[in-house]
């Protein structure tokens, strides 16, 4: 059989495999993410060791790494996804790898419709050159935000200047965005079950430019390689309409702020170019995720950023006593423990993401040593609305997560457990689009004919999913995931 066909097959028996699984037997189950009042929040995860999984897949693999994170996203509530360590990898050009890739797609919005599966870029390991990538006079002229042959000449140099060691990392980075944006348009040969299934919803950028402390010019060339990847990503996201975010992590600093160049000044650079910001939350205490966040949300409600910015808090499930993927390298001390049961008090993702809840949505809390001060016009809550939007909490590294067993065991449940009032009811359409949430559902059809996700969330947090089928003859739901079955 032609090799080019196999992972498609494996993966095919992978998810019938997972949908029987999720019909029967006892998994491990986390609480799902607290429900933030007036919008959603969303349970991300970074999937690091990704090439493994892509080329375990490629060899033929019909359970292995893959069903591992099928299982772990399935147990876990995660709907979003960043398929990291990529940039370093020979993914894209190889012709094997691609279709393992596309395999890993298709499988993830069968298995989980609705899911969002984004890729990361970052500025991590070792860059080579991999030639000149030409920049056609076609690439979407009209997604430029000033003069179109300006902005060629520009998309031109940071993706192909290599003069320096920072130019090349910059220009590879970019290079592997435009490679990974083309990527999803190459599905003609593909039965899709809608036209963005191949493509990447998001484009992340790991480029942490605030690390450069030893001069203000150092932090100032790698801030501005930064602005220049995110300009390109504004583009690519144009001229790829699948690609419906813009992610970015984000820490502003004020370490150069009496040399001119101040935190609102790098807000006011980067924030018109990113959809939703990534800020870093690393720590060991879990109730002290709000307070080392609380700063930076200050920031990005000044005036001069722009109106209703959105980001997500970054957490890190590493602990110094365990490993990463493939790297001898030491992890850091962060929450690794507080999941693991090692510390008291422990808890798991679901006790963090309440606790950080807990204080923004308090317009009475205060913290002195962060300042994060309690008056209305600048304080982060959901009710405030000239505020900025909080859309969630993406952990990491997937590995420790699933390594170390970080989630809790699931209790029996009872039926009436599973039967008890819907909390909160969203409906989604077949590309994942938000199309209707409310305590209850309307008896009579009000949205054309036509397939939808339901998520059913239940007071005890637990959510249950179903395809919701529009049709002449009614609303027929199906219930794809029982929390009586898991």
């Amino acid at each position: 059989m032609n090799k080019y066909f196999i992972a498609p097959i494996i993966l095919l028996l992978v998810i019938f495999q997972f949908q029987l699984k999720a019909q029967s037997g006892q998994a491990h189950q986390s609480q799902s993410p607290p429900i933030n009042p007036g919008y959603p929040f969303v349970r991300g995860m970074f999937v690091d060791c990704a090439n493994d999984i892509i080329s375990d897949i490629s060899n033929g693999s019909t359970l292995g790494l893959y069903q591992d994170l099928a299982d772990y996203i399935s147990n876990n509530s995660i709907s979003y996804i960043i398929l990291s360590n990529l940039e370093n990898s020979n993914v894209f050009g190889d012709p094997v790898l691609e279709n393992a890739l596309r395999s890993f797609m298709h499988a993830m919005r069968t298995s989980f419709p609705g899911i969002k599966i984004g890729i990361e870029g970052s500025d991590g390991g070792f860059f080579q050159n991999t030639g000149y990538l030409h920049i056609w006079e076609r690439f979407g002229k009209e997604c430029y935000p000033i003069d179109a042959m300006h902005s060629i000449k520009k998309i031109d140099e940071i993706t192909n200047d290599q003069k320096s060691q920072l130019n090349l990392k910059r220009s590879e980075l970019c290079k592997f965005f435009i490679r990974a944006a083309r990527f999803g348009r190459n599905t003609d040969n593909y039965t899709l079950a809608y036209s963005c299934e191949m493509a990447f919803d998001v484009l992340y950028v790991k480029y942490p430019y605030w690390l450069h402390t030893s001069s203000i010019t150092d932090m100032q060339n790698e801030f501005n390689n930064f602005k220049d990847i995110l300009y390109l990503l504004h583009v690519l996201k144009c001229q790829y309409n699948c690609t419906g975010s813009i992610d970015a992590e984000f820490l502003p600093t004020e370490i150069f702020n009496l040399q001119g160049w101040t935190a609102i000044d790098q807000i006011t650079d980067v924030d018109p170019f990113v959809d939703r910001l990534m800020v870093p939350a690393f720590t060991n205490w879990a109730n002290s995720v709000f307070d080392i966040s609380c700063k930076t949300m200050h920031f990005l409600t000044d005036p001069f950023s722009k109106l209703g910015s959105r980001f997500f808090i970054e957490l890190s499930a590493e602990s110094i006593s365990f490993k990463y993927c493939n790297s001898s390298i030491t992890p850091n001390n962060f929450l690794g423990d507080y999941l693991d049961g090692t510390t008291n008090p422990s808890g798991n993702m679901y006790s963090v993401e309440k606790k950080f809840l807990d204080k923004f949505n308090n317009p009475s809390y205060t913290c002195a040593n962060c300042q994060c001060q309690a008056y209305v016009n600048n304080h982060f809550t959901s009710s405030n609305s000239q505020g900025n939007i909080l859309s969630g909490m993406m952990w990491g590294p997937y590995s420790m997560l699933k390594d170390h067993n970080l989630f809790k065991i699931k209790n029996n449940s009872s039926k009436d457990e599973y039967l008890s009032e819907a909390e909160w009811i969203q409906l989604y359409d077949i590309q994942g689009r938000l199309l209707f949430q409310s305590k209850n559902m309307p008896e009579n059809n009000f949205l054309p004919n036509g397939l939808y996700l339901k998520l059913t969330t239940l007071q005890d947090g637990k959510i249950i999913k179903s395809k919701l089928l529009m049709s002449e003859d009614g609303i027929k739901n199906i219930v794809l995931v029982d929390p009586l079955r898991e």
